[in-house]
């Protein structure tokens, strides 16, 4: 199963305690491989940015994106009642495009 961009909520521990409520999260990639009976994740993460980003926005948004990952894993993790050991297996990946602040059409031969 491949998701995109799918929004869902849910629950996860915040220390020693659940945390009350659900949590809305939107993941932009994640993947789900069933293989000869063995199971892989892999949750991925889009950023983008251009050449004129300042370093301090990136590693920023670099933070941010960690941090979204890490909150995948652990609703992942408690909603399916995932052990510690199966969690720390979750493959995670932060995509960093090197975007443009335009894109040349090669249909009309145009910056858009």
């Amino acid at each position: 199963l491949i998701f995109h961009g799918n929004c869902y909520a849910g629950r996860r521990y915040a220390g020693d305690e659940q945390e009350s409520g659900l949590i809305p999260r939107e993941v932009d990639f994640a993947v789900f491989l069933r293989f000869k009976n063995k199971f892989k994740c892999l949750i991925l993460e889009v950023k983008g940015s251009d050449e004129d980003t300042p370093p301090k926005n990136v590693s920023n948004m670099r933070r941010h994106a960690l941090t979204q990952l890490k909150d995948h894993k652990e609703i992942l993790g408690y909603e399916h009642g995932l052990s510690e050991e199966t969690i720390a297996k979750i493959q995670t990946l932060v995509v960093w495009p090197n975007l443009k602040s335009f894109l040349h059409c090669n249909s009309c031969m145009t910056n858009h």
